[in-house]
């Protein structure tokens, strides 16, 4: 039996099909216009194939990405507790957030009956009169103390100024651990903002690569929040990585993956716990499409109780252990929309970022 083969239809015949369908109403009517420089075609074939990808996610194999949560501590031992519980639910990657410089026995209690080997450890100090390194010092003396091998041991220190001087101890002692912080989590979004947004977290990637040392450069992180619009997301995230492998080849350094670590929005959430759970999965859906590294998604309401942040937990794991969305590098790649998308946010941002 002979394979049979559609024929190949071109992109001008299904736009005839879809105007004579229209009935005289113009086929512009059906644009999404995010905004003035930003309109997207309801319509994409393989003659809008973009080319090869350029999303650069380094040597990962796969998709994986960190569970994250996040731990204020007000007493080592109620945080200590939380934490042990969120670490047998599947957490790997908690945020400590500390509003004042723990010593090295609060540490010690934070940390009681927790591998710090087998989870990456984000530690946020809330505090802009604090010293940071001496956070750090207190750190790697707790390590020690615990006879932990501080060079294996991955995580961030997410301080809010980071002097040369700390950045390169860092780097020696802990070189696993990021500290070169770019926060967007207070950007907007709204999709109208997108690519204001992208090209604020552009300038801010573009001004540690001015201040530092190329030998610096794997210790960038970026933090950023993630809205629920869906596809707008995908893209922004990817255009992220693109923007960023293009920013290392203007400075002409060896290039390294970009690391994304995202939270969901809370302005997207709203009264109803129950809408909230369904768009979290949503939300967190096209977070790892696009290609974050670490993601923290918010309990639907504001109480956080066991129940809320256990079904937050949860949306995670159906994403890896029953969706498999960690087993593919690049999901959205070959999507004609959705590159076609990622290439004019990289265009618009880019082009902000020449004329600042």
């Amino acid at each position: 039996m002979s394979k049979q083969v559609f024929p190949a239809i071109s992109k001008q015949v299904w736009l005839d099909k879809v105007i004579k369908d229209l009935k005289g109403r113009p086929l512009e009517d059906l644009n999404w216009v995010i905004n003035e420089q930003l309109t997207i075609p309801p319509f994409y074939h393989p003659e809008d194939k973009i080319g090869k990808n350029t999303v650069n996610r380094g040597d990962k194999a796969q998709n994986d990405w960190l569970i994250g949560e996040d731990f204020n501590v007000e007493d080592a031992t109620a945080t200590n507790k939380r934490l042990l519980l969120a670490l047998e639910s599947g957490v790997n990657a908690p945020r400590l957030i500390f509003t004042e410089i723990p010593t090295v026995a609060q540490l010690t209690e934070v940390f009681r009956g927790v591998g710090l080997a087998y989870i990456e450890t984000y530690l946020a100090l809330n505090n802009t009169t604090a010293e940071p390194g001496e956070f750090y010092k207190n750190f790697v003396d707790y390590l020690k103390a615990q006879d932990y091998e501080p060079k294996k041991l991955k995580g961030a220190f997410l301080f809010q100024h980071v002097s040369d001087d700390l950045a390169r101890n860092i780097a020696d002692d802990l070189p696993l651990f990021r500290c070169l912080s770019v926060d967007g989590r207070n950007l907007s979004v709204h999709a109208a903002d997108v690519v204001d947004v992208l090209a604020e977290l552009l300038l801010g990637l573009d001004a540690w690569c001015q201040q530092i040392s190329e030998s610096l450069i794997p210790q960038i992180q970026l933090q950023l929040t993630v809205g629920k619009s869906y596809f707008l997301e995908i893209a922004k995230i990817r255009a992220l990585h693109i923007l960023w492998a293009n920013l290392q080849e203007a400075y002409d350094v060896s290039p390294q993956p970009l690391s994304i670590d995202a939270y969901l929005s809370p302005d997207a959430y709203d009264d109803s716990d129950n809408t909230n759970m369904i768009r979290s999965m949503t939300m967190a859906l096209s977070a790892v499409i696009g290609g974050v590294d670490r993601l923290t998604v918010l309990p639907a309401n504001q109480k956080e109780d066991s129940f809320t942040t256990r079904i937050a937990r949860n949306v995670q794991h159906l994403l890896q252990m029953e969706s498999y969305m960690d087993r593919v590098i690049d999901p959205a790649k070959g999507s004609y929309y959705l590159e076609a998308l990622t290439k004019k946010l990289v265009d618009l941002a880019w082009e902000r970022l020449q004329n600042a």
